[in-house]
C-alpha cells in the first residue's frame, strides 16, 4: 500500500500540463476514441497548456533596450 501511495504522490506532484494529457487520455479512451489519435490528440492538448505558459517563464531584459 506504501508504493501505491508513494507511486500518486509522484505523479499528483507534476504541474498541470504533465498530468492534464494523461487524463484527457482516459477520457477518450472511455468514449471508445482509437488508441493513436487518442494519445496524439492528448499530446498536442498537453504541450498547447504549457505553451500558454511559456511566456511567463521568460525573465523580463535587465537592460532596457531603447531610450528615448
Amino acid at each position: 500500500m506504501d508504493i501505491f501511495k508513494t507511486i500518486l504522490d509522484e505523479f499528483f506532484s507534476f504541474q498541470a500540463y504533465v498530468m492534464l494529457p494523461f487524463f484527457i487520455f482516459i477520457i477518450a479512451m472511455l468514449v471508445r476514441m482509437n488508441i493513436s489519435r487518442a494519445f496524439i490528440s492528448s499530446l498536442k492538448m498537453g504541450v498547447g497548456f504549457a505553451g500558454i505558459f511559456m511566456p511567463n517563464a521568460w525573465q523580463p531584459c535587465p537592460v532596457p533596450m531603447w531610450t528615448p
